[in-house]
């Protein structure tokens, strides 16, 4: 998150909640039984156990003084009603004011309990943050919020890989340099962080921090970055109340949307939204509530993420980006009309839900999308209408509220039902795909300024338990004794559960029985382990007991109150009070040692004829390892090959044929793990393009660059490798310049640091194809040495070039 967006929000979270305190304290008077401070200096009154009376006229009459006692097993912490008339008055006037349930769910047919009303407000706890900000599912908004005084957080973040989703066969896109594949490789990660509260029975508020990045083999850059887009917005509703069934309301959101990879605005959108809310659970009758609720949402969104890209597409000469660029900026050139479908199963632990989201397209900006001269894989969206077209998505979902008040846990699951294969240029392709992981936490201030009437329990201390036995144990390397975490341990011969071992390598049994124990130890990269303890009976103590480590592991065995992430409470030297002393668990240590796997892995290969895609055989390919270490095989007649035990780490590969120009290629390889790769091979030329003259390696052929870039054009890599054939044949060349020239476009300064970038580059080539650096130099010269004069585009074509000058022959 940017420094930018941290401001943002810690901004609007302080007024947010320094609105909600004040309203919560200044208009939310205490449920009956909450404690309130006197009015006045009266001294705090008696107790009584009578209720305080239910009506004005009540106020005028003499209290009841009946004092029966609280039971020996319950007390209460909370103050009675005054024994004053004064007091009794003030009782009457608390009890007939506006409860916190008033305002919560509306007028209501009967008077609730306070434990009735607590528990209502406890409920909407289970509330939190959709991915836009307000209370939601995913995306679709019910007409509802939480309690007043309610605030919460959330944190969401989303993940998609796949290939084959924007570029295929079916949808072609122009392939970057040294890309090989026929279908894309993407991946793409959001964060979404929200934060909103309900200051009024009718109204929340809600800011939103969204960041992305998408990833693409066909992009250029491959990587895209959207950081610190930030919305803001309000949703209103109608109070909830008992048997109020449906309910509606609206939302409106301001969108500040940031240049891709910039913290600076870069332009806004505003979303409108209509919400319908079904809910079955407002019953006043417990017994016909349904735990359902349904929701729809319908808006309009006015998108203007297209001007984002204006600057880019104006700098490519007017060409529209890529939809690849698109997809990782998620630009869109139309407006979309939003409707929304959801249904929530209500549980006080688990919560899932579905829901079905529609974005139609409609372009008010008139964009006009030109067919011939659309992308490939693309349409118009005057041409493609239907919903195959259109963005939508099912979510598939449930929330988990078990454990803290006020925390749950989000798991859900989009699957694209349309924009995920038909494309339009107006607008964004849809993921197939994206899973959906989130922590939200809601709070109530109420819990400070009146908290909950408490009862205080006096229970019989339970009969002295028999002694517990415990393992505490830590996986380390055999060599390093380094902890090793993650690892697995399971009771060898044993129907007991296995365990992980935490970041510091250390593990911890359940309750056990005395009697000796095997475990069997995994780990990734290193070879399976078994170690041994025994586990001696011994007598209770309450600090605990003496501890034993197995005596067929080399390690000194952990201690548990040194060793890191081993809980106090789980230690045998743990305190405990009195009553639970003998509790203390009687623990045995042990140590197991795992050996380390070699950091090594293997390289399947082919070789294709790049005309034709057959395989080339008898060719010899040659790899070198992260250390330089070379090894050298020859291709199968089908033209494969293998490399085992492959040092982890950077590789090259380099193929030499008689009938083939050298080609090479690098690796990023990983122990343990298989890497394949195909080499594609250009067959000499019976003419070659290359010739040696006096002074000059001369081309015939040009070396062609991506437009504005040093990266070399994948039809120009037949030329590279004829260069490095003809200075392999002819060692007595021991030293070339190479030079970089450009045309008149643009400034002095920049093109020469072009020309010097793209004479780096080609050097950079040759030397991968085994061509000695030390033979090669760069110079890039600008526009200062054209061939012919710049007058036209044909002779600007002539002075890009690269020259390879001869300095020195041996």
């Amino acid at each position: 998150m940017t420094q930018v967006g941290c401001t943002r929000a810690i901004a609007v979270a302080i007024v947010v909640a320094a609105a909600t305190n004040a309203h919560a304290q200044a208009n939310v008077p205490p449920p009956t039984g909450f404690e309130a401070p006197p009015a006045t200096s009266t001294p705090p009154p008696a107790p009584a156990d009578t209720a305080p009376p239910t009506a004005p006229a009540a106020a005028s009459t003499a209290p009841a003084t009946a004092s029966t006692a609280p039971t020996a097993a319950t007390t209460s912490t909370s103050p009675a009603a005054s024994t004053t008339e004064a007091a009794a008055a003030g009782a009457a006037e608390l009890s007939t004011g506006p409860s916190d349930a008033d305002l919560l769910f509306g007028e209501d047919t009967g008077q609730k309990s306070e434990e009735q009303e607590w528990k209502l407000r406890q409920e909407t706890l289970a509330l939190n943050n959709g991915l836009l900000g307000p209370t939601a599912l995913l995306r679709v908004q019910p007409a509802q919020s939480g309690a007043v005084g309610t605030f919460r957080v959330a944190f969401i973040t989303g993940y998609y890989k796949g290939s084959g989703f924007l570029c295929d066969s079916s949808h072609p896109c122009t392939r970057p340099s040294g890309v090989t594949a026929s279908e894309d490789s993407a991946e793409s990660v959001s964060a979404d962080t929200t934060i909103s509260a309900t200051p009024l029975s009718y109204l929340e508020a809600y800011l939103g921090l969204h960041s992305q990045a998408a990833s693409n083999n066909f992009g250029t850059p491959k990587l895209l970055q959207v950081v610190g887009d930030t919305n803001l917005g309000v949703k209103a509703f109608m109070p909830s109340s008992d048997d109020r069934i449906f309910s509606a309301g609206g939302s409106a959101d301001l969108w500040l949307l940031n240049s891709a990879g910039s913290i600076a605005i870069g332009t806004a959108n505003i979303a409108f939204r209509g919400l319908v809310t079904a809910d079955l659970t407002r019953r006043s009758q417990v017994d016909r509530r349904i735990p359902l609720r349904f929701h729809a949402n319908l808006g309009y969104l006015f998108d203007n993420s297209g001007g984002l890209v204006d600057d880019t597409e104006a700098s490519r000469g007017g060409e529209r980006i890529s939809r690849v660029e698109r997809f990782g900026l998620d630009v869109n050139r139309v407006d979309s009309i939003l409707f929304g479908l959801g249904a929530e199963y209500v549980h006080e632990v688990v919560q899932p839900f579905v829901e079905w989201s529609l974005d139609i397209p409609n372009n008010r900006q008139n964009y006009v999308c030109v067919v011939d001269t659309r992308a490939p894989g693309d349409d118009c969206l005057g041409n493609s209408s239907g919903l195959s077209s259109m963005p939508s998505r099912l979510t598939l979902g449930t929330r988990v509220t078990a454990g803290l008040p006020g925390l749950s846990g989000l798991l859900a699951l989009d699957i694209g039902t349309g924009g995920t294969s038909h494309f339009i240029e107006e607008v964004a392709p849809e993921v197939p795909w994206k899973l959906y992981v989130g922590l939200g936490f809601a709070y109530d201030v109420l819990t400070i300024t009146h908290p909950p009437v408490r009862e205080v329990v006096v229970e019989k201390p339970p009969p002295p338990a028999s002694p517990k036995y415990r393992i505490i144990g830590l996986v380390v390397d055999d060599k390093s004794e380094q902890p090793i975490a993650d690892a697995i341990v399971r009771f060898k011969d044993q129907p007991l559960t296995g365990m992980a071992t935490r970041s510091d390598g250390s593990f911890e049994t359940v309750d056990l029985t005395p009697g000796d124990y095997t475990f069997s130890v995994t780990a990734d990269g290193y070879e399976p382990g078994t170690c041994q303890v025994v586990v001696a009976a011994q007598a209770a103590s309450p600090r605990g007991a003496e501890r034993s480590t197995s005596q067929e592991t080399s390690p000194a065995a952990p201690n548990p109150e040194a060793t890191p992430g081993v809980q106090p409470e789980a230690a045998a030297s743990s305190v405990a009070s009195p009553e639970s002393a003998s509790l203390a668990p009687i623990v045995t240590n042990v140590a197991c040692t795992l050996k380390a796997l070699p950091r090594v892995g293997t390289i399947v290969g082919s070789l294709v004829n790049a005309e034709t895609g057959k395989a080339v055989a008898g060719a010899k390919v040659r790899v070198r390892d992260s250390r330089g270490r070379e090894l050298q095989l020859q291709a199968d007649d089908e033209g494969r090959f293998r490399f085992e035990n492959v040092l982890a780490g950077s590789v090259e590969l380099m193929v030499e044929s008689s009938e083939y120009l050298p080609a090479s290629t690098a690796l990023e390889m990983a122990p343990r793990q298989e890497e394949h790769t195909t080499i594609v091979l250009n067959p000499r030329p019976k003419r070659s393009s290359v010739v040696v003259t006096p002074k000059e390696v001369k081309l015939n052929k040009q070396i062609h660059f991506v437009y504005d870039s040093a990266e070399i054009l994948p039809d120009s890599m037949s030329i590279i490798q004829e260069i490095a054939l003809t200075l392999n044949e002819h060692s007595e060349l021991s030293r070339i310049e190479i030079q970089g020239h450009t045309d008149n476009t643009g400034t002095e300064q920049y093109n020469m640091r072009l020309s010097q970038q793209r004479a780096d580059a080609v050097k950079a080539s040759l030397v991968q194809l085994g061509i000695d650096p030390s033979r090669l130099t760069t110079v890039g010269y600008g526009q200062e040495r054209p061939l012919v004069p710049n007058t036209s585009a044909r002779n600007r074509a002539v002075n890009r070039r690269v020259q390879l000058i001869i300095l020195q022959r041996d």
